[in-house]
């Protein structure tokens, strides 16, 4: 009985710690970002997540970066911040002249509005912002505009997160 009970908690031991997940080592980590699955408003987290993934393959080649990053999430916490399938939204270029980047994205894309669109942008510019040393990333869909205008212009400085990259510790006016 008692070898019985060994076996038993033996094998559950070794099938849970084989579920569980390795951590990831990346020769050249990049933070992606992306949406949240299922966020809690008025919590301190937001609906943006960062997410470790390697790009040693990408080089300086932004192209290549974002079809990377449109893979989409390991976590199942996280998701792609555009329309599923994610077939029908995908990169079509990306160039980077000075602190400017210019994408431009399949037709799919163009489908997204209002917050949908404010969070896409947003995702995909805190990915590129990190990955760079760009200011603005601007975006395009050829032949369509977005949200009835032709392009979306994100800058450094215009995106408010939560994570610790907007913490500060400097004092402020009337602190001592």
């Amino acid at each position: 009985m008692k070898k019985t009970i060994c076996v038993i908690l033996t094998c559950t031991l070794l099938l849970l710690t084989g579920c569980t997940r390795a951590e990831k080592s990346f020769e050249s980590p990049s933070d992606f970002y992306y949406r949240v699955t299922d966020p809690v408003y008025g919590a301190k987290t937001g609906i943006i997540l960062a997410e470790e993934h390697e790009t040693a393959d990408c080089g300086q080649d932004l192209l290549c970066l974002l079809k990377c990053y449109m893979e989409g999430p390991y976590s199942p916490d996280l998701k792609l911040p555009t329309p599923a399938p994610a077939s029908s939204v995908y990169p079509v270029s990306a160039t980077q002249e000075a602190a400017h980047i210019s994408v431009y994205f399949s037709p799919g894309f163009a489908r997204l509005t209002g917050i949908d669109l404010a969070v896409a942008c947003s995702c995909i510019s805190k990915t590129l912002f990190d990955y760079t040393d760009a200011e603005e990333v601007e975006f395009f869909v050829e032949d369509f505009t977005l949200d009835g205008n032709p392009s979306v212009l994100i800058r450094r400085d215009s995106i408010i997160t939560l994570d610790e990259s907007t913490l500060t510790t400097e004092p402020t006016k009337g602190d001592s």
